[in-house]
């Protein structure tokens, strides 16, 4: 599929965007949660299937990225809309 990167690696930062966004959409109940949750399952395996990535980035990235998208879930609601 390409080249693999020669750069760092931990975490992945596919995997917490695609994480962080899938947890937020769910903690709001917004519609597109049910379709995100599987497309960021998707980016999470592609990135161990293409061989960019080592398991412990990806759990690393996930972890990042449910942190991060409960947290911004939490300040929106909390703080924005109080």
């Amino acid at each position: 599929i390409g080249p693999r990167p020669r750069d760092a690696s931990m975490p992945s930062t596919h995997a917490s965007t695609a994480v962080g966004l899938a947890v937020g959409l769910c903690m709001l109940g917004h519609p597109l949660a049910a379709p995100v949750l599987p497309w960021a399952a998707l980016v999470v395996f592609s990135r161990l299937y293409t061989g960019v990535h080592y398991p412990s980035d990806l759990l690393a990235g996930s972890l990042l990225g449910a942190a991060l998208g409960a947290w911004d879930w939490r300040w929106l609601v909390v703080v924005l809309l109080g």
